[in-house]
């Protein structure tokens, strides 16, 4: 399938319509393009149009279409900086490292040229149709792997392995290699080896802060992953600055209405409940709690997640009466969302 965005009177809309016309298609591969022309010339209405993609990325993923989206390189600049976590949209990256290896149909498309590579760097040679050919028939091939899964240390060789060709392509201070670093840092983290973890997520810290600048969102995100790894090794004291900085960042980026800041505020609520200061932790989980309701609704499971969080510290301070509509609530929205068998 192919989409190509119509340029429309209030480009806020563009993400309803582009789900619209997705909802019309069968599952497969779609191409969608036409962003450059489609999204206004200005650059807060650009921003605040690609804000509603990022509103609307729970419904664009759950679409059945593997979606490939052509971003020229300035909106995709400024489409980090609307969606800092914007990986998350696409597919896995150390399932995309493996696009210069491909074999097959795709191999036949790409010939000895050396095809696409991740976050839109790409061999110019390769004209539009090749490109797209490649791309379908390399998601056509992850698709039919993802199913047998992978182990951890399968995990951990293609992570290695992407690490390593980033490094030969890019150097070892290049934004590319500082991702590479944080998805191995995670996996050693995800299997307890946080010490090997840790510098490799403060080499990333500091390879995006000399590349963006102090106050970049990607640096936000840095500084959360760090956070997270010194509150396992029970170091609150050195996760708590992070934290602060890290919501700092955010609130100066997206403004103190924008769903990241209320990531921000749980995360630093829940430091502040960990080390007992629930009089400091409560109106920050409030405040993410409304952040939420307004940005995804009042019937969305990240606003369960929310109330859950703020009627446990409820608990806490002994206001059980207050603590169980929230709670019922929070349930309520989850039957409703996943079914009443979803764990």
């Amino acid at each position: 399938h192919e989409i190509t965005l119509q340029t429309v009177a209030d480009a806020a809309t563009l993400a309803t319509d582009l789900l619209a016309h997705l909802a019309t298609l069968a599952p497969g591969v779609v191409s969608i393009d036409g962003f450059a022309s489609a999204l206004p010339l200005d650059a807060a209405q650009r921003r605040e149009a690609l804000y509603r993609f990022n509103l609307k990325r729970e419904p664009l993923g759950a679409q059945p279409q593997r979606q490939i989206w052509w971003l020229p390189p300035h909106l995709a600049e400024d489409f980090i900086r609307v969606v800092p976590d914007l990986d998350s949209w696409f597919l896995v990256k150390l399932q995309l490292s493996e696009i210069a290896e491909i074999t097959g149909t795709a191999a036949a498309a790409a010939g000895d040229r050396p095809g696409v590579r991740e976050r839109g760097i790409i061999d110019t040679r390769l004209d539009p149709a090749e490109l797209r050919s490649l791309a379908a028939a390399t998601i056509e091939r992850l698709q039919r792997g993802r199913p047998q899964g992978l182990t951890q240390a399968e995990a951990q060789h293609l992570l290695l392995r992407a690490l390593a060709d980033d490094e030969a392509s890019f150097g070892d201070a290049h934004p590319n290699f500082a991702i590479r670093l944080n998805n191995l840092a995670l996996l050693l983290q995800a299997t307890n080896r946080l010490a090997e973890a840790e510098p490799l997520l403060r080499r990333a810290l500091a390879i995006d802060e000399a590349s963006f600048g102090n106050a970049h969102p990607n640096v936000a995100t840095r500084l959360n992953n760090l956070a997270a790894l010194l509150q396992d090794t029970v170091r609150l004291t050195e996760a708590e600055p992070l934290l602060r900085r890290a919501l700092a960042i955010d609130e100066a980026s997206f403004g103190d209405a924008h769903p990241n800041v209320a990531i921000r505020l749980n995360n630093l609520a829940q430091l502040l409940q960990a080390t007992n200061r629930l009089a400091e932790a409560e109106p920050l989980m409030r405040r993410a709690l409304a952040i939420d309701e307004a940005s995804f609704g009042d019937a969305h499971p990240n606003v369960a997640i929310r109330l859950n969080n703020l009627a446990q510290l409820l608990q806490a301070t002994n206001r059980l009466a207050e603590a169980e509509p929230l709670m019922r609530r929070a349930l309520a929205i989850d039957e409703a969302s996943f079914g009443d068998a979803h764990p």
